[in-house]
């Protein structure tokens, strides 16, 4: 026997957002599981503060792009630059 439920709006956006979240920490959880991996089987003969620099430089571009897109601030461009020079 097939039973129909009714749901509001509200706990539609509710049962969408509850998804998103958990898939979401899913691919946190195997980005986190992949670095682990790169580390310990691809770069072993390389120091560590050189591996933390790395990941520290991808960390720091990754807040920029962040910050960039929350503010709505675009990228100079190449004519941009010209332009600028040019006076």
């Amino acid at each position: 026997m097939r039973r129909t439920v009714t749901l509001t709006e509200r706990d539609l956006t509710r049962l969408i957002n509850r998804v998103i979240n958990e898939d979401l920490s899913v691919r946190k959880g195997e980005l986190y599981s992949s670095i682990n991996k790169i580390i310990n089987r691809e770069f072993e003969d390389v120091e560590t503060s050189d591996i933390v620099e790395v990941l520290s430089s991808i960390l720091r571009h990754h807040e920029g792009e962040s910050y960039r897109k929350k503010k709505g601030i675009g990228y100079i461009t190449k004519d941009e630059v010209i332009k600028n020079f040019k006076k």
